[in-house]
């Protein structure tokens, strides 16, 4: 439960009453709750590297804190089945990002 409590530190000592979808993820593993696989990645290079790891296709989305409604916001790109896909989303979202040089969460497409 070390992770958990070191998770919530950091975001409390970061003056934050919410969580990224990631530590979210993070926090619900911590606890045995399966998540989708996900990676995070801050530019190009380590986002391609993440859904190379976990296999189209994938999920693109902002990763932030800062930003709640990704969806609503156009910061949220669904079935990416191959790497020009994913290039593509990862312009796209980077320009509409509220948040520059914000994380971007790589997920595994889960349907369900």
């Amino acid at each position: 439960m070390k992770e958990i409590e070191n998770l919530l530190k950091e975001a409390m000592g970061q003056n934050r009453r919410t969580l990224s979808e990631y530590e979210s993820s993070r926090l619900l593993m911590a606890y045995g709750i399966p998540t989708a696989k996900g990676a995070l990645g801050r530019d190009w290079d380590e986002v391609k590297k993440a859904a190379a790891k976990i296999g189209y296709p994938v999920v693109l989305k902002v990763c932030s804190p800062e930003v709640s409604h990704k969806t609503e916001s156009g910061l949220v790109a669904v079935g990416l089945r191959n790497e020009a896909d994913l290039e593509a989303a990862f312009k796209r979202i980077g320009e509409a990002s509220p948040v520059k040089d914000a994380d971007c969460l790589v997920q595994e497409m889960v349907k369900g």
